[in-house]
């Protein structure tokens, strides 16, 4: 079970909650799928506190709209 996964299990009980997930993979496929359940943001380890402040201020206020690009870290793979 892992993050995806979870989120989706969440999501049954409490439709629209908001998420920021973070991963070591850049599964370019997995990073679509959390961002089409209505993820805030997909962060890409490592990333910075700066990155994760600015990702889970923006998910409080649900300003990420469908199909914008996550918020990933500079030169991780």
């Amino acid at each position: 079970l892992d993050g995806l996964d979870t989120y989706r299990r969440i999501l049954k009980h409490h439709p629209g909650q908001a998420a920021v997930l973070a991963s070591g993979y850049a599964k370019t496929e997995r990073v679509r799928q959390a961002l089409n359940c209505g993820a805030s943001a997909y962060l890409r380890k490592p990333y910075t506190l700066d990155m994760l402040g600015h990702a889970v201020r923006k998910a409080l206020a649900g300003t990420r709209r469908p199909n914008s690009p996550p918020v990933t870290a500079a030169g991780a793979a």
